[in-house]
C-alpha cells in the first residue's frame, strides 16, 4: 500500500513542485508525529499490520540524527548539480533523484519517531543512492571539486561506517589474512 503513491512521487520530475510539497508534508509529519500517529493507526484498524502500529508506538527512540545528514548527502549534490541534471534528461536519473528524496524524507520522520519501525523502510529506497551518488560525482563536478568533493564523501561515509559499527553497535574488525583484531 506504501509504495503505490511513491510510484507517483517518483515519476516527477526532480526539485519540482510536487517534490517540495513531499518534502514538506515529510517536514510536518516528523514535527508533529505524536498527533499523525493515532491517524495512521486508525487507517490500519483491521488490517494484517494493526499489531505493526503498537509496536511503532512502543519500539525505542528515533533514528539518529547523523543518519539524516548522510542520507542528505546525495540529495544536496543533486540539488547542487540541478543545472547537469537537467540537461542530461536522464529518466533513471531523475528517479534515483526522487527515491533519495523520499528517502530522506523517510529519515527525517523516523528521527522523530519510532527509528526501528520507519528507519526500516529507507531500505527501500537507499539503494538508489548506489546509483545516484558515483553518477553526481563524476558528472556535476569538474576535475578539481570532484576530487574534493569525492574525498569529502569518502570521509563522511568512512567516518559515519566507523560510528555506527565500533560505537553505536560495539563491534570490532577482525581480519585473519591481515591479521588485525581491533
Amino acid at each position: 500500500i506504501l509504495m503505490l503513491p511513491i510510484y507517483f512521487v517518483a515519476r516527477a520530475k526532480p526539485w519540482s513542485g510536487k517534490m517540495w510539497l513531499v518534502m514538506a508534508i515529510a517536514i510536518g509529519a516528523g514535527i508533529f508525529f505524536d498527533k499523525v500517529f493515532p491517524v495512521m493507526g486508525a487507517l490500519l484498524e483491521n488490517t494484517q499490520y494493526e499489531n505493526y502500529v503498537d509496536y511503532i508506538a512502543t519500539s525505542g527512540v528515533g533514528s539518529n540524527v547523523i543518519r539524516l545528514f548522510i542520507a542528505g548527502i546525495p540529495c544536496l549534490l543533486a540539488y547542487i548539480g540541478r543545472p547537469v541534471i537537467e540537461e542530461e534528461g536522464n529518466e533513471i536519473l531523475d528517479i534515483s533523484i526522487n527515491m533519495s528524496i523520499l528517502n530522506l524524507c523517510i529519515f527525517f520522520i523516523a528521527t522523530f519517531s519510532s527509528g526501528m519501525a520507519f528507519g526500516r523502510l529507507t531500505a527501500f529506497f537507499d539503494i538508489y543512492n548506489l546509483l545516484l551518488l558515483p553518477w553526481l560525482l563524476k558528472y556535476v563536478f569538474n576535475d578539481i571539486s570532484g576530487k574534493i568533493v569525492t574525498a569529502l564523501c569518502i570521509i563522511a561515509y568512512t567516518a559515519f561506517f566507523y560510528f555506527q559499527m565500533a560505537i553505536t553497535w560495539g563491534m570490532v574488525y577482525e581480519s585473519d589474512i591481515l591479521n588485525i583484531f581491533c
